[in-house]
């Protein structure tokens, strides 16, 4: 018995990987979840299942033989192989012509939308994090990390609800039938832009939260993404517009596409800033037939078997009291926040360029959808200590809230509306005169 016990530790890994693609793959196949939430949403809420805060508190003994501390470092290098191949991936979905060339509805649903949803982010988070501070790093039951600032806690609070989903909207969209719908395009193209607009805001957070000054975090931002923009642009373009002309090989177009992303993580990751914003932009600025290849190839490989080990190390980082009232304090801010918030935003935004409300109620609902973003945000800040392990698995919730109401509610605005969402959006002329 004991062999086998030593055995099992050895190979822990595994079993692990058994369970976390197993847990999500009965939930959304076996007992038909897909009719009701997409795959990324039963993928996160079995890592929560999985995690300490429901099959440690049910059953301690068979959470710590499977997923005890000793033995999630597997777990772990899985988990920042598969977000940053997330990275990518989102990288990829978003459509470089159409943010090049985004309409004055796009970028003022977009910017306007994320800027006003950021504005009621960070005014709420910067009075939660004054209601709820840390008194010292082991408390629990608080909003911020070891690192104070309520500053850079509100900032970050402000990215995690207005960062749109631009990975798992497009499969909403589909779901939804509104692909070629006007309202669909503009949702898609304004998270294109968010997307970018969000990675970039990171990319400049981040170094305060290292304790570095204005000059010097300025420099480390944009001094790694200017130096891995240069390598994806002069060195790994050029390689792969070679590869292209003399016809090579799928399997070694695929091998050096592998070796970019991770080149690109580790050049942003060495510049202080997170492996995840260097494989955004290798999806961003790689030629077009190597990303669309890379999107083919990578998408269903990393959503169903690398993702669920994501989702696993977010369970296992989601730990906390369901009777304690900051958990649903900050879940309640940041949900109002991501979902009231965002809509009324965009539907703001859209009025003052010439839709109707339908359509901005409509566009807003799908843009406030937080899929895995939110959550990889979070995981972002709070490695660095910005947030709190509470305020962490809050936002967790936040997401999964936040994703689960997306179908539902447009599902009711298209059957209200109708023509007014599936339509131009444009209000009629003499209304747009009076």
């Amino acid at each position: 018995m004991e062999e086998l016990a030593l055995n099992f530790k050895k190979y822990i890994i595994i079993p692990q990987g058994a369970v976390v693609v197993l847990v999500p793959f009965v939930l959304w196949h076996l007992f038909r979840g897909n009719r009701i939430l997409p795959l990324a949403v039963i993928q996160i809420l079995a890592g929560v299942l999985l995690g300490p805060s429901v099959f440690g508190a049910l059953d301690p003994d068979g959470f710590k033989a499977l997923f005890g501390k000793e033995l999630t470092g597997g777990v772990q290098g899985l988990a920042l192989v598969a977000v940053t191949l997330f990275g990518f991936i989102a990288g990829t979905d978003a459509d470089r012509e159409q943010i090049a060339h985004a309409g004055r509805s796009v970028v003022a649903i977009s910017l306007g939308g994320m800027a006003f949803t950021a504005a009621i982010g960070a005014v709420a988070g910067y009075f939660v994090a004054r209601g709820y501070p840390c008194a010292s790093p082991e408390q629990l039951s608080c909003a911020t990390g070891r690192n104070p600032s309520l500053v850079l806690f509100a900032a970050a609070f402000a990215l995690a609800v207005a960062i749109p989903a631009l990975p798992i909207l497009v499969i909403l969209t589909r779901e939804l039938g509104l692909m070629r719908a006007r309202v669909g395009q503009v949702a898609l193209a304004s998270a294109g832009v968010g997307d970018v607009v969000s990675w970039a805001s990171i990319a400049l957070i981040l170094p305060f939260a290292k304790g570095t000054g204005i000059g010097e975090a300025l420099a480390v931002a944009v001094g790694g993404a200017g130096l891995n923009y240069l390598f994806l642009r002069h060195g790994a373009t050029r390689y792969f517009e070679h590869l292209l002309a003399v016809g090579a090989a799928e399997r070694v177009i695929l091998s050096v596409i592998g070796i970019t992303i991770f080149l690109s993580g580790t050049i942003t990751a060495v510049a202080g800033l997170h492996p995840v914003i260097g494989a955004f932009m290798a999806g961003i600025f790689l030629p077009e037939r190597i990303r669309e290849f890379a999107a083919a190839k990578l998408d269903q490989p990393t959503q169903l078997v690398l993702m669920p080990f994501f989702f696993l190390n977010t369970g296992l980082n989601t730990s906390f009291d369901f009777a304690d009232p900051v958990v649903w304090t900050l879940f309640g801010v940041g949900f109002l926040a991501c979902a009231v918030g965002r809509v009324a935003g965009t539907m703001l935004a859209a009025r003052a360029v010439g839709e109707t409300w339908a359509f901005g109620l409509a566009a807003g609902s799908l843009l406030q959808t937080k899929g895995l973003m939110a959550i990889v945000v979070m995981t972002i800040f709070a490695k660095e200590q910005v947030v709190s392990q509470t305020t962490f698995s809050a936002a967790v919730v936040m997401a999964l809230a936040s994703t689960a109401l997306t179908m539902p509610l447009v599902r009711l605005i298209m059957a209200r509306f109708g023509d007014a969402v599936h339509g131009s959006g444009r209000r009629p002329a003499a209304a747009q005169t009076a």
